[in-house]
């Protein structure tokens, strides 16, 4: 679990986390890790706050009931990706 922060297009400070998986045990990349945040949030001057790494277990138990319930936002919200 990956926590930035970054600028979006109106220059307000944006805080948010993303999920960010790797295969075969491999280690994540900063730039990978930026570029990613900077495209599917459209920030500029992103900032990892900090990686938390789960077990593989502690993950299930993260996800647990995903496909059966999606997340809701609440409706008054609009953005959905930001904390």
């Amino acid at each position: 679990m990956v926590t930035f922060s970054g600028l979006s297009e109106d220059n307000t400070l944006r805080t948010g986390k993303i999920e960010y998986r790797t295969t075969n045990g491999k280690h994540a990349n900063e730039l990978i890790v930026l570029d990613l945040i900077t495209k599917q949030f459209g920030l500029s001057m992103v900032f990892v706050k900090g990686i938390m790494e789960m077990t593989e277990a502690d993950f299930m138990d993260w996800i647990a009931g995903r496909d059966n319930l999606p997340p809701q936002l609440p409706e008054h919200i609009d953005d959905g990706g930001f904390l």
